[in-house]
């Protein structure tokens, strides 16, 4: 990361000392306070998220690939499983599919434990203590919480209103992401169907 900043501020000071003209100088100027001000704030961008980032978290040890696919319900509301896929790419995550004539849901699971997981929880964390929430006319955002986890619901919505999608996210433990994203189901029953799937409980189980 230091070094793309520094890269890109090499090439400011380059570009910066063409040319001849009136005001070069002011130029030059402003282009490097604003590399300057951009390598501040992701210094102090850094420092927040390493608030967040545990050193427990980074030292522990990813679920396998058979733990992981063994938290995926067979079904959900009725719905059948009918794929499923795990990556590993720094971390461990799951993604199931489940679905019928008229409704579907994508089921991911991702662990946070290791280096790169526990970065990615942390700046998770961050976003969710901001306490952000949106709306407009294609959807929404907003945090709430289940049980003892904290969760963020979003719903996008396109433009005729014809196709609405609803997807609910949890840090569980402060080590897993948990999002069901549905279309065809309401978001109270998404809601609904996240408990009787016990998946919250089930994580909480693995620590």
């Amino acid at each position: 990361m230091k070094k793309r900043y520094a890269l890109l501020f090499a090439i400011v000071l380059m570009f910066s000392g063409c040319g001849e003209k009136d005001g070069a100088g002011s130029e030059e100027n402003a282009a490097v306070n604003e590399v300057e001000d951009m390598k501040q704030s992701m210094k102090e961008a850094g420092k927040e998220i390493s608030k967040y980032t545990s050193e427990d978290l980074k030292k522990a040890t990813p679920l396998s690939n058979e733990q992981i696919k063994a938290l995926l319900p067979e079904s959900l509301d009725g719905m059948k499983r009918k794929s499923y896929n795990i990556t590993k790419m720094g971390f461990n995550a799951v993604e199931a599919k489940y679905d019928d004539d008229t409704r579907s849901i994508s089921l991911s699971i991702l662990d946070g434990a290791g280096e790169v997981g526990a970065a990615m929880m942390g700046m998770t964390q961050l976003g969710m203590n901001a306490g952000g929430e949106s709306e407009s006319e294609h959807g929404y955002m907003k945090q709430f919480s289940l049980d003892s986890a904290k969760g963020i619901e979003e719903q996008d919505r396109s433009s005729d209103g014809s196709s609405i999608t609803n997807k609910v996210t949890f840090i569980v433990v402060d080590r897993f992401f948990l999002t069901f994203e549905a279309q065809g189901i309401e978001m109270d029953k998404i809601k609904s169907i996240v408990e009787e799937s016990k998946l919250i409980d089930s994580l909480e189980d693995t620590q």
